[in-house]
């Protein structure tokens, strides 16, 4: 009988509080001493658009020959990981023959050293694009497959080509630079012909660029089919060329990106 009568009394309604409109907090939030209003969100909260963290990243593109020269100096010669192909390539260098022939092979060898070159010049320009100092392993299948397939068949090519030969190379110099940027964002999309003409567009000073990226190529090449000369310098300027020209590649696309 008690039970029933707690049934039959009244229930007392609690008042709901009401509902915060705008920005304001609501009674309980502002009972604990929260204030009154939302707080304001910071100026430089990160954003979170991919248009918003283009415009959010702090890159300057450099205006000067001198800044973009020591700019591509600084990504060449990040990290440790240039400094792992210098022994294979001067090792490379110094074959000059097959046991049990007579005659000079070094062809063999440095066909090796620049298909190793190949792989520098990647990991390079893929590493400057993010301004990163070292690669990441885990693009380790990537970086071997587009090196191996793409790149080496290339630059072997160019370096074994004669004198007529390489003249024809030389309208490549115009479009390369935008082709190796294109294959360092692992999109496929990229190699597209509208996309690479806009990526060429976005890049400011793209005649440097191509210029850069000629030069260190042409100084790398000319370091490994060159077939006198002491292996381990010849190692150290070929992989110093590869490097740079990586690194004007990659910082360009990235100057294209976010600049």
């Amino acid at each position: 009988m008690e039970a029933d009568d707690e049934d039959d009394e009244p229930l007392e309604l609690v008042e709901s509080e009401p509902e915060a409109e705008g920005d304001e907090l609501p009674a309980h939030l502002v009972a604990m001493g929260f204030g009154d209003e939302l707080p304001e969100e910071p100026a430089d909260a990160p954003p979170t658009t991919r248009k918003g963290l283009r415009e959010h990243a702090q890159h300057e593109v450099p205006e000067g020959h001198l800044e973009f020269l020591k700019r591509t100096l600084s990504y060449a010669l990040a990290g440790w990981v240039p400094l792992f192909y210098l022994p294979f390539v001067a090792l490379m260098l110094a074959f000059r023959g097959v046991p049990g022939f007579q005659e000079d092979y070094a062809w063999p060898g440095q066909a090796v050293a620049t298909a190793a070159l190949s792989f520098c010049l990647y990991e390079r320009t893929a590493s400057s694009r993010v301004e990163a100092q070292n690669w990441d392993p885990m693009e380790l299948g990537s970086v071997l497959w587009k090196s191996l397939l793409f790149y080496a068949p290339f630059l072997v090519g160019v370096g074994t080509a004669q004198d007529w030969q390489a003249y024809a190379v030389i309208p490549l110099v115009l479009v390369l630079p935008v082709i190796l940027g294109a294959m360092s964002c692992n999109d496929p999309t990229e190699l597209l012909p509208q996309n690479l003409i806009k990526a060429a567009w976005n890049t400011p000073h793209y005649l440097r660029c191509c210029l850069a990226t000629s030069a260190g190529l042409g100084a790398g090449l000319w370091a490994v089919w060159w077939t006198s000369g002491n292996p381990l310098a010849r190692g150290c300027a070929a992989v110093l060329a590869f490097s740079f020209a990586g690194a004007a590649v990659g910082g360009a696309r990235r100057d294209a990106e976010v600049g």
